[in-house]
């Protein structure tokens, strides 16, 4: 987004607050607003700033805030239709409330790309367990540095620990992470020399 998109946002809000807008009709606008500032961001401006080493992830966050900024704006279209009507010729053709009304099956399908991502939060969490189980034998701080994880597992299941490394090098104070393929899972963990 621009910095004439996000300019044109807030004067959008205080111009609506200054007419004398409703308190709730302000935050619902205001909410929308957001929603849709951050929504119209294709993973360069605000998410990156968010989320600055997951591409993966900022597109997932897109996908997020674009499907439920639609939903939430055709479920309140009825009760806030001026406000609704605007934030979407922001980002949508057409009008919103001659959209259809949201239903599970469009939820469901902006979520059917999750089966990676769940197997990757598994992996993701059990490497993490490993690594905090390795730092409690040691009788050392849960942010004490770790200088490399050796992971060893499935082809399948190191591609989806790929989605959360970043994470969990953060979470873990890991500074290298190294997978290798194996028919079981397996963590060999190397801390950092005591300060």
């Amino acid at each position: 987004m621009t910095a004439l998109a996000a300019s044109l946002a807030r004067n959008r809000i205080t111009s609506a607050s200054s007419r004398g807008v409703t308190h709730f009709a302000k935050s619902a606008f205001g909410m929308l607003a957001r929603l849709a500032a951050v929504s119209m961001v294709e993973g360069s401006t605000a998410l990156t700033v968010i989320l600055p080493f997951h591409s993966a992830a900022s597109a997932s966050v897109s996908l997020a805030l674009r499907t439920s900024l639609s939903v939430f704006q055709r479920l309140l279209a009825p009760f806030l239709p001026f406000v609704c009507e605007e934030v979407w010729s922001w980002w949508q053709t057409g009008s919103v409330h001659r959209s259809s009304w949201p239903e599970a099956q469009e939820l469901l399908a902006a979520g059917a790309g999750e089966a990676r991502e769940a197997v990757a939060l598994e992996v993701t969490a059990e490497v993490l367990r490993e690594v905090r189980k390795a730092k409690s034998q040691a009788q050392r701080p849960m942010r004490a540095p770790v200088r490399r994880v050796l992971v060893r597992d499935t082809a399948e299941r190191l591609s989806a620990l790929e989605l959360g490394a970043g994470d969990l090098t953060l979470a873990g104070a890991i500074e290298l992470i190294e997978p290798e393929q194996a028919s079981e899972f397996a963590v060999e963990v190397e801390l950092a020399p005591a300060e």
